[in-house]
Protein backbone atom coordinates (compact mmCIF):
# COMPACT_ATOMS: atom_id res chain seq x y z
CA UNK A 1 0.00 0.00 0.00
CA UNK A 2 1.69 3.44 -1.00
CA UNK A 3 2.08 5.99 2.02
CA UNK A 4 -0.33 8.72 1.38
CA UNK A 5 0.19 12.39 2.46
CA UNK A 6 -1.86 15.84 2.21
CA UNK A 7 -1.97 17.47 -1.42
CA UNK A 8 -0.92 21.31 -0.44
CA UNK A 9 -3.75 22.97 -2.33
CA UNK A 10 -3.93 26.97 -3.24
CA UNK A 11 -6.02 29.06 -4.73
CA UNK A 12 -5.88 29.33 -8.14
CA UNK A 13 -4.41 32.02 -9.73
CA UNK A 14 -4.33 33.62 -13.45
CA UNK A 15 -1.21 31.25 -13.98
CA UNK A 16 -2.28 27.98 -12.79
CA UNK A 17 -5.53 25.77 -13.73
CA UNK A 18 -7.39 24.99 -10.74
CA UNK A 19 -7.42 22.36 -8.94
CA UNK A 20 -10.15 19.32 -10.20
CA UNK A 21 -12.98 17.97 -8.26
CA UNK A 22 -11.65 14.61 -8.17
CA UNK A 23 -7.94 15.76 -7.11
CA UNK A 24 -9.98 17.79 -3.98
CA UNK A 25 -11.78 14.66 -3.10
CA UNK A 26 -8.81 12.58 -3.04
CA UNK A 27 -7.36 15.25 -0.55
CA UNK A 28 -10.35 15.33 1.90
CA UNK A 29 -9.48 11.70 1.82
CA UNK A 30 -6.02 12.37 3.18
CA UNK A 31 -7.46 15.19 6.32
CA UNK A 32 -7.03 18.64 3.82
CA UNK A 33 -10.08 20.45 5.10
CA UNK A 34 -9.09 23.29 2.63
CA UNK A 35 -10.32 20.81 0.03
CA UNK A 36 -13.69 20.21 1.16
CA UNK A 37 -14.18 24.52 1.58
CA UNK A 38 -13.32 24.06 -1.99
CA UNK A 39 -15.52 21.20 -3.15
CA UNK A 40 -18.58 23.80 -0.98
CA UNK A 41 -17.98 26.46 -2.72
CA UNK A 42 -17.70 25.25 -6.04
CA UNK A 43 -21.07 22.69 -5.67
CA UNK A 44 -23.30 23.82 -2.84
CA UNK A 45 -25.12 25.76 -5.40
CA UNK A 46 -26.19 22.43 -7.54
CA UNK A 47 -26.82 20.38 -4.57
CA UNK A 48 -28.90 23.30 -2.82
CA UNK A 49 -30.91 23.34 -6.12
CA UNK A 50 -30.89 19.73 -6.53
CA UNK A 51 -32.41 19.28 -3.11
CA UNK A 52 -35.07 21.86 -3.07
CA UNK A 53 -36.66 19.90 -6.13
CA UNK A 54 -36.14 16.68 -4.50
CA UNK A 55 -38.07 17.41 -0.90
CA UNK A 56 -40.53 20.33 -2.58
CA UNK A 57 -42.43 20.46 0.32
CA UNK A 58 -39.67 20.27 2.89
CA UNK A 59 -37.81 23.74 2.66
CA UNK A 60 -36.80 23.78 6.04
CA UNK A 61 -34.72 20.67 5.56
CA UNK A 62 -32.67 21.74 3.07
CA UNK A 63 -29.94 23.59 4.22
CA UNK A 64 -29.21 20.96 6.87
CA UNK A 65 -28.99 18.39 3.94
CA UNK A 66 -26.86 21.01 1.81
CA UNK A 67 -24.74 20.70 4.72
CA UNK A 68 -24.99 17.14 5.80
CA UNK A 69 -24.22 16.03 1.75
CA UNK A 70 -20.77 17.65 2.14
CA UNK A 71 -20.04 16.54 6.03
CA UNK A 72 -20.43 12.60 3.89
CA UNK A 73 -18.08 13.75 1.37
CA UNK A 74 -15.62 14.29 3.80
CA UNK A 75 -16.57 10.73 5.48
CA UNK A 76 -17.00 9.38 2.44
CA UNK A 77 -13.80 10.47 0.40
CA UNK A 78 -11.48 8.25 1.46
CA UNK A 79 -13.40 5.34 -0.52
CA UNK A 80 -14.14 7.79 -3.60
CA UNK A 81 -12.82 5.88 -6.94
CA UNK A 82 -12.56 8.06 -10.07
CA UNK A 83 -14.63 6.62 -12.28
CA UNK A 84 -17.29 9.11 -11.76
CA UNK A 85 -16.24 12.86 -11.72
CA UNK A 86 -16.58 14.62 -8.61
CA UNK A 87 -19.88 16.26 -9.03
CA UNK A 88 -21.47 13.09 -9.82
CA UNK A 89 -20.51 11.53 -6.55
CA UNK A 90 -21.17 14.56 -4.53
CA UNK A 91 -24.74 14.46 -6.60
CA UNK A 92 -25.12 10.78 -5.53
CA UNK A 93 -24.43 11.46 -2.06
CA UNK A 94 -27.22 14.28 -1.87
CA UNK A 95 -29.66 11.70 -3.87
CA UNK A 96 -29.16 9.03 -0.70
CA UNK A 97 -29.92 11.74 2.07
CA UNK A 98 -32.73 13.12 0.32
CA UNK A 99 -33.99 9.28 -0.15
CA UNK A 100 -33.52 8.94 3.24
CA UNK A 101 -35.07 12.57 4.31
CA UNK A 102 -38.36 11.10 2.41
CA UNK A 103 -38.64 7.99 3.89
CA UNK A 104 -37.85 9.61 7.52
CA UNK A 105 -40.66 12.23 6.79
CA UNK A 106 -43.00 9.05 5.53
CA UNK A 107 -42.39 7.11 8.21
CA UNK A 108 -43.64 10.21 10.54
CA UNK A 109 -46.24 11.23 9.17
CA UNK A 110 -47.56 7.94 9.54
CA UNK A 111 -47.21 7.86 13.21
CA UNK A 112 -48.95 11.27 13.37
CA UNK A 113 -51.51 9.94 11.81
CA UNK A 114 -52.45 7.40 13.70
CA UNK A 115 -52.22 9.87 16.69
CA UNK A 116 -54.81 12.24 14.76
CA UNK A 117 -58.07 11.92 15.37
CA UNK A 118 -59.17 14.18 12.49
CA UNK A 119 -56.66 14.77 9.76
CA UNK A 120 -55.13 18.51 9.38
CA UNK A 121 -57.11 20.51 6.39
CA UNK A 122 -54.26 20.64 4.25
CA UNK A 123 -54.72 24.48 3.31
CA UNK A 124 -53.46 25.98 -0.17
CA UNK A 125 -56.10 27.55 -2.64
CA UNK A 126 -58.54 25.80 -4.64
CA UNK A 127 -57.64 23.69 -7.74
CA UNK A 128 -60.18 26.68 -9.39
CA UNK A 129 -58.12 29.22 -7.63
CA UNK A 130 -54.85 27.83 -8.77
CA UNK A 131 -56.28 27.52 -12.15
CA UNK A 132 -56.48 31.24 -12.43
CA UNK A 133 -53.18 32.48 -11.44
CA UNK A 134 -51.12 29.60 -12.31
CA UNK A 135 -48.35 30.56 -14.94
CA UNK A 136 -47.16 27.52 -17.23
CA UNK A 137 -43.64 27.60 -15.36
CA UNK A 138 -45.48 26.62 -11.99
CA UNK A 139 -47.66 24.06 -13.67
CA UNK A 140 -44.29 22.71 -15.45
CA UNK A 141 -42.78 22.43 -11.65
CA UNK A 142 -46.26 21.13 -10.33
CA UNK A 143 -45.75 18.58 -12.92
CA UNK A 144 -42.17 17.49 -11.68
CA UNK A 145 -43.01 17.33 -8.18
CA UNK A 146 -45.81 15.39 -8.93
CA UNK A 147 -43.33 12.54 -10.66
CA UNK A 148 -41.98 9.61 -8.42
CA UNK A 149 -39.04 10.48 -7.04
CA UNK A 150 -37.48 8.09 -9.26
CA UNK A 151 -38.53 9.79 -12.24
CA UNK A 152 -37.76 13.44 -10.48
CA UNK A 153 -34.16 12.52 -10.17
CA UNK A 154 -32.85 11.97 -13.83
CA UNK A 155 -35.44 15.18 -14.76
CA UNK A 156 -33.76 17.54 -12.00
CA UNK A 157 -30.46 15.97 -13.41
CA UNK A 158 -30.85 15.79 -16.79
CA UNK A 159 -32.86 18.39 -17.67
CA UNK A 160 -32.49 21.04 -15.06
CA UNK A 161 -28.98 20.71 -14.35
CA UNK A 162 -27.66 19.69 -17.22
CA UNK A 163 -26.15 16.43 -16.41
CA UNK A 164 -25.21 13.65 -18.99
CA UNK A 165 -27.03 10.17 -19.63
CA UNK A 166 -23.76 8.59 -18.26
CA UNK A 167 -23.45 11.08 -15.28
CA UNK A 168 -26.88 11.14 -13.91
CA UNK A 169 -26.48 6.97 -13.98
CA UNK A 170 -23.25 7.29 -12.20
CA UNK A 171 -25.15 9.90 -9.65
CA UNK A 172 -27.91 7.40 -9.02
CA UNK A 173 -26.33 4.03 -8.96
CA UNK A 174 -27.95 2.91 -12.39
CA UNK A 175 -27.18 2.32 -15.92
CA UNK A 176 -26.93 5.14 -18.48
CA UNK A 177 -30.31 2.90 -20.43
CA UNK A 178 -32.16 2.92 -17.44
CA UNK A 179 -31.66 6.82 -17.37
CA UNK A 180 -33.00 7.01 -20.90
CA UNK A 181 -36.07 4.63 -20.50
CA UNK A 182 -36.97 7.09 -16.91
CA UNK A 183 -36.56 10.27 -18.63
CA UNK A 184 -38.65 9.34 -21.67
CA UNK A 185 -41.40 8.23 -19.27
CA UNK A 186 -40.95 11.10 -17.02
CA UNK A 187 -41.47 13.89 -19.90
CA UNK A 188 -44.39 11.63 -21.25
CA UNK A 189 -45.88 12.42 -17.70
CA UNK A 190 -45.35 15.77 -17.51
CA UNK A 191 -46.68 16.69 -20.96
CA UNK A 192 -49.77 14.88 -20.17
CA UNK A 193 -50.19 16.79 -17.38
CA UNK A 194 -49.49 19.76 -18.48
CA UNK A 195 -52.28 19.41 -21.10
CA UNK A 196 -54.63 18.36 -18.57
CA UNK A 197 -54.32 21.55 -16.93
CA UNK A 198 -54.67 23.56 -20.44
CA UNK A 199 -58.30 21.87 -20.82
Amino acid sequence: MHDRKVIPLRPATASTPPVSDEALIVACGMGDESALVQLFERHKAIVHRFLCRMIPHAPEQVEDLVQSTFLEVWRSAPRFRSESSGRTFIIGIACNLARMSRRSAARRDRALSTLAVEPAPRGGPTPEESAAVRQRMERLEAAVEDLSPKLRSVVVLCDIEGFTGAEAAASLGIRPGAVWRRLHDARKRIRAALKEDER
